[in-house]
């Protein structure tokens, strides 16, 4: 998935049972991007270590066989933020 965030709200979701790349960069608008998993109850959580506030390049893997992962950017003013979740 790639896209371009250009206000405060979630990207699309990715499912997966791999890791996943996850690259952010362009203008965050002075917001925070924190990747977050669908819990089996369906609430999103933010996971620990992942809240960004400049560019990154990480992989994430959580220790369930299927997951779905998202990126939720707020606190931002006219950001263009380039995202792209990718196993």
């Amino acid at each position: 998935m790639l896209e371009t965030i250009s206000a405060d709200g979630n990207s699309s979701s990715v499912s997966t049972s791999q890791k996943v790349h996850v690259h952010l960069s362009g203008t965050f608008g002075s917001g925070t991007a924190k990747v977050q998993f669908k819990d089996e109850g369906g609430t999103w959580r933010d996971i620990a270590g992942a809240s960004y506030t400049a560019a990154a390049d990480e992989l994430i893997e959580l220790g369930k066989s299927q997951y779905d992962l998202r990126v939720n950017l707020s606190g931002s003013t006219s950001p263009a933020l380039v995202c792209i979740l990718r196993p």
